[in-house]
C-alpha cells in the first residue's frame, strides 16, 4: 500500500486528493476544495499579485498539515492556467516551495487535457465513443475519444473567470 497526495492547482480553486492504493484498489482518505482566485490579475497584467501569492501559499499550508497528517508517500502538484499564463508563475512556485516544502509542476494546455481525459475513463463504461469538457476558470478543455484511445483534444484559454473578465469590460 501507498499514499499519494494529488493537487490540482486551478485558476479559482485548489483540490487536494489523498488516496492510498493498495494494488488496483484505490481508497479516498481525503479530500478538500478552497478557492485562491490565482487568476485575480488584470487581462493586460497578467501576473499574480502578492497578496494572492501569500493566499495560494496558505492553502498549501493547509494541505501540508493533511499529506503530513495521512503520512503521504508521494506528492504531485499540479499548476494548470494561471501558472500557465502569468509571468511570475516561476516566483510563485519558488515561494510554495519554499515555504512548504510541495513542488508544483505546471501543466501544459495538451497534458491537462490528457490528465482529464484519464480520469474520466474511472467513470465512463465501455468501449464507446465520449466527448469530454472540463470547464475551469481559466481554460477549458474539449478531448474526443473512444475508448482508452484519446482521438483529439485541445484546451482553451477561455474558461469561465478569463472570459468574465473580457466582457465585463464593455
Amino acid at each position: 500500500m501507498n499514499k499519494i497526495a494529488v493537487l490540482d492547482l486551478g485558476t479559482n480553486t485548489f483540490h487536494l486528493h489523498i488516496v492510498e492504493r493498495n494494488g488496483k484498489a484505490v481508497h479516498t482518505l481525503a479530500h478538500q476544495k478552497l478557492n485562491t482566485k490565482l487568476d485575480a490579475y488584470g487581462i493586460n497584467d497578467q501576473t499574480i499579485p502578492n497578496n494572492t501569492v501569500k493566499r495560494a501559499v496558505s492553502v498549501h499550508n493547509e494541505f501540508a498539515k493533511h499529506i503530513h497528517g495521512h503520512k503521504v508517500d508521494r506528492v504531485h502538484a499540479f499548476g494548470t492556467s494561471a501558472f500557465r499564463n502569468a509571468s511570475n508563475s516561476a516566483y510563485v512556485i519558488d515561494e510554495i516551495f519554499r515555504r512548504t516544502g510541495i513542488n508544483v509542476e505546471i501543466l501544459s494546455g495538451e497534458r491537462e487535457a490528457q490528465l482529464i481525459y484519464y480520469g474520466t475513463l474511472r467513470k465512463v463504461a465501455g468501449n464507446q465513443l465520449n466527448l469530454v469538457m472540463d470547464i475551469g476558470g481559466g481554460s477549458v478543455e474539449y478531448i474526443i475519444g473512444h475508448g482508452k484511445n484519446m482521438l483529439w483534444l485541445k484546451s482553451y484559454e477561455i474558461g469561465v473567470h478569463r472570459l468574465s473578465e473580457v466582457f465585463s469590460t464593455f
